[in-house]
C-alpha cells in the first residue's frame, strides 16, 4: 500500500512539474533600438507555448500576445511621436526584459553589394573621401545603425545576428558609409531620430534578395521554387560520396575567408614549379566554358613568359590582368605582388605594381591563386592583360593565350560556413544549386525575412553591378523584387530609392553597363520609388567610388522631398520625350531648371534609319537639350550618357546630373 501511495504522489509530482520560463526577443529587439514613430510596431519573440506575453512602453502604452503551440508570439505596440529616450518592457509571468534608450523615429532599410556595404572606414585600398575626419565628427547619439551578419539559407529564417550601434567615434566606422550618409543628411534636416537596418553583402545579384514564389514570374528564374524543393533529396542523393572527401572549413561569410588555409599547394607559387603535368586553359575565360567545367573551389594559373634585358631592367611596371571571378593571390617569380582576397569583388580590375629587379631576362613565371565561390571563375576581363608601364594602357608584353591549371580544391554543398573538398567530385555527384550568396533566395531568407515585419518608413538600395550582363531580366527581376518585400512587409508601396549604377571599365561590351542603368530606370515606372544618379562621382577604374557623401545625400534628397516635405529639387534631368525638326533632335527633360554642361559638352549622340549613333553636336535652349550630327540628315533617335565609364557633363541648376537615356527605350 506505501509502495501504490509513493507512486501516486510521483505521478502528481510529474504532472505539476511546469516547464522552464522561456522568454526571447530577436536581436533587433536591443538597448539603443529606434522604432518607427506614431505606427502600430510589431514587437516578436519565443515563449512557452500557449502562454500570453506583455509589451509596454514607459510612453504609457502596453500590449499583449499570446503564444502560439510553438512559443512564437508577436504583439503590436503603437509608438509616439519621435522622441526618447524610453524603455520598452516585455514580461511573461516572472520572467521580464526590459529595453534601455529606445527611440521613436524613422527607420530605414539599407541593402545591396559592395557599394552598400562599404563602411565609412574603407576597405584595404578603396578609402571613403575623408573618412577620418567625417569619423572624427560622427557623434550624434540619434542616428543609430543595426548591421546585419551575413547569412545565407535556401528555406526562411526567424532571427539574425546583430545590435544597434550610437553613431558616435568608437562605432561610426564600421557603418555602411552610403546609409551613414544618408542618415546624417535626413537627422540634420528633420531633427528626428533615425534608425538603419543595414543588410547587404558585397558582389550579390538581386535574385538572391527574392523569394522563391516571386522568381517564379521572372524570365530564365521560373521553377526556381521548384529546384529549391527538390535540393534537399538532391542533397541526401550524394551524401554519401561526399562524406567519403576530406574537407576544410571556410566561413564565406567572414571578411577573407580563406585567409591562412592550405590546400596542399605549397611551391606552385615558385618559378622553378613543374607545372609541365598540368593543363592548359586559355586566359582570359571563365573556366566553366573549358574543361573544367561547372567548378567552384580554388585553382592555381600558371604562365611563363619571356622577356629581354631591356624589358626586365624596365622601371615602373605593373601587372594588369583585368577582373578576377572572385579572389587571388598572384606572385610573380615567387614573390607575392599583389591580392585581392575579400568577398564581392570580383569586377575589380587587378593591377599590382611589379617590384624593380624581380623581373629577369629569360624566363618569367606569374603565378595565380584564384579562388571562386560560385558562378563563373577565373581571369575573364579585358584581353589586354599584361606587364605594362605604371598607368598606361599600352602593355609591354600581352600575357593572353595558353595558361596552365590546376584545381586544388572544390567547393561542394556552401553555405555560411563552406566544405572545401580537396577531392573533385564528377558532375553527377554535385548539387544542382549551390548555396552561396549568390544563389537565387539565399539572402532574401536569412537576411531580410528575419527583419520582417519590423517597422519601418521605407528603405534604400545600392546594388546592380553584379546583374550586368543580364539588363533584359533585370527589368523584370528588380521591380519584382521590390514588390516582393514590399508584399511581406503589409506596410502598402513604402519609399524604395535606389542607387543607379556609376561609370567603371567592366572591360566587356560598352552597351552592358548602360542597358543595367536603363533597366535600373525603367523601374521608376513603379509606384513610390526614386532613383540616385551618380555619373559625376563615380571612378571608371574602381568599382568602388570613394565618394559615398553625395551618393547618401542624393538618397536622402528623395525622402526629405516626398516622404518629409522638406527641400525641392531631388532630381538629375530625366527624359521626357524627343521632338524632330529637320536634321535636329530637341529633347525635354523633366527636372530640368537651369539646364547646362558643366564643361564641354558631350556623350550626346544621334542615330538615322540604320540605327547607327554618331557623335553629335548640342546645344542647350530653354531647358531642352538640342542635338545634330552632318552625318544623319534625318534622325530617328538620340541617347545621351549611353557608355560603360564615361562621365557625361549634363546637370540642372540644382547640381544634380541627367539620367542617361536612350531613346530607343522609352
Amino acid at each position: 500500500m506505501k509502495y501504490f501511495k509513493l507512486l501516486l504522489l510521483a505521478v502528481i509530482a510529474i504532472s505539476c512539474r511546469q516547464e522552464p520560463p522561456v522568454l526571447e526577443l530577436t536581436p533587433l529587439f536591443s538597448d539603443h533600438m529606434v522604432l518607427q514613430q506614431e505606427k502600430e510596431n510589431a514587437i516578436w519573440g519565443i515563449a512557452n507555448p500557449e502562454t500570453e506575453v506583455g509589451v509596454s512602453g514607459s510612453w504609457g502604452v502596453k500590449t499583449s500576445a499570446m503564444a502560439d503551440k510553438n512559443g512564437k508570439w508577436m504583439a503590436k505596440l503603437a509608438t509616439p511621436k519621435a522622441g526618447g529616450p524610453f524603455q520598452l518592457t516585455i514580461s511573461r509571468g516572472d520572467s521580464v526584459i526590459t529595453l534601455n534608450d529606445v527611440f521613436s523615429g524613422e527607420v530605414w532599410v539599407a541593402s545591396g553589394q559592395s557599394n552598400m556595404e562599404m563602411p565609412l572606414k574603407g576597405w584595404t585600398n578603396n578609402p571613403i573621401d575623408n573618412s577620418e575626419a567625417e569619423i572624427a565628427a560622427s557623434d550624434y547619439p540619434e542616428i543609430r545603425m543595426f548591421t546585419v551578419k551575413r547569412n545565407v539559407s535556401f528555406t526562411p529564417l526567424d532571427t539574425v545576428s546583430g545590435s544597434w550601434k550610437i553613431a558616435t567615434p568608437k562605432n561610426s566606422g564600421d557603418f555602411s558609409a552610403t546609409a551613414w550618409f544618408f542618415a546624417k543628411k535626413l537627422y540634420q534636416e528633420t531633427k528626428v531620430p533615425i534608425g538603419i537596418i543595414h543588410t547587404s553583402w558585397g558582389g550579390t545579384p538581386a535574385q538572391a534578395w527574392t523569394t522563391a514564389a516571386y522568381l517564379d514570374k521572372v524570365p530564365t528564374y521560373e521553377g526556381t521554387s521548384k529546384t529549391l524543393q527538390g535540393y534537399a533529396a538532391y542533397y541526401d542523393s550524394v551524401k554519401t560520396a561526399y562524406d567519403k572527401l576530406e574537407k576544410t572549413s571556410v566561413d564565406l561569410t567572414a571578411d577573407k575567408p580563406f585567409a591562412n588555409v592550405s590546400f596542399d599547394d605549397s611551391g606552385f607559387e615558385t618559378a622553378d614549379f613543374d607545372d609541365s603535368a598540368w593543363k592548359s586553359l586559355q586566359v582570359p575565360g571563365l573556366w566553366e566554358s573549358q574543361w573544367m567545367g561547372n567548378f567552384d573551389g580554388v585553382a592555381w594559373l600558371r604562365k611563363s613568359f619571356q622577356l629581354t634585358a631591356e624589358q626586365a631592367a624596365g622601371k615602373s611596371l605593373e601587372l594588369y590582368l583585368g577582373s578576377i571571378d572572385d579572389m587571388d593571390i598572384t606572385y610573380v617569380n615567387g614573390t607575392k605582388v599583389g591580392a585581392i582576397e575579400e568577398t564581392g569583388k570580383y569586377q575589380e580590375a587587378r593591377i599590382y605594381v611589379i617590384p624593380e629587379g624581380l623581373l629577369k631576362e629569360g624566363t618569367n613565371v606569374l603565378a595565380v591563386k584564384v579562388f571562386d565561390t560560385a558562378g563563373g571563375g577565373g581571369i575573364y576581363g579585358s584581353d589586354d592583360i599584361g606587364v605594362r608601364p605604371a598607368g598606361s594602357d599600352k602593355l609591354l608584353l600581352n600575357l593572353k593565350g595558353e595558361w596552365k591549371a590546376k584545381p586544388v580544391a572544390e567547393s561542394i554543398f556552401s553555405g555560411s560556413v563552406i566544405p572545401i573538398a580537396k577531392d573533385v567530385l564528377t558532375p553527377s555527384e554535385k548539387p544542382k544549386m549551390q548555396l552561396t550568396a549568390y544563389s537565387p533566395t539565399t539572402l532574401y531568407n536569412a537576411m531580410i525575412n528575419p527583419l520582417v515585419p519590423y517597422g519601418i518608413k521605407g528603405a534604400i538600395w545600392y546594388q546592380g553591378e553584379s546583374n550586368v550582363g543580364a539588363a533584359e531580366v533585370y527589368r523584370t527581376l528588380f521591380p519584382t523584387m521590390i514588390k516582393n518585400w514590399r508584399d511581406a512587409w503589409g506596410l502598402g508601396n513604402f519609399p524604395f530609392y535606389f542607387v543607379q549604377i556609376a561609370p567603371y571599365k567592366y572591360g566587356r561590351n560598352d552597351d552592358l553597363a548602360a542597358q543595367l542603368r536603363d533597366a535600373q530606370t525603367s523601374t521608376l515606372s513603379l509606384e513610390n520609388t526614386g532613383m540616385a544618379v551618380i555619373m559625376d562621382v563615380g571612378n571608371p577604374t574602381d568599382i568602388h567610388p570613394a565618394n559615398k557623401k553625395d551618393v547618401g545625400e542624393r538618397l536622402a534628397l528623395w525622402a526629405l522631398a516626398k516622404d518629409y516635405g522638406i527641400g525641392t529639387e531631388y532630381s538629375g534631368p530625366m527624359y521626357e520625350s524627343m521632338a524632330i525638326e529637320g536634321n535636329k533632335v530637341s529633347v525635354s527633360f523633366t527636372h530640368a531648371d537651369g539646364l547646362q554642361f558643366k564643361g564641354e559638352p558631350g556623350f550626346v549622340e544621334v542615330a538615322g534609319a540604320d540605327g547607327n549613333f554618331v557623335e553629335a553636336k548640342t546645344e542647350v535652349k530653354d531647358s531642352q537639350l538640342i542635338a545634330w550630327s552632318a552625318k544623319v540628315t534625318t534622325p530617328t533617335a538620340v541617347r545621351y550618357g549611353w557608355c560603360e565609364a564615361c562621365e557625361p557633363n549634363l546637370f540642372n541648376g540644382a547640381g544634380l546630373p541627367a539620367v542617361p537615356f536612350n531613346s530607343k527605350t522609352k
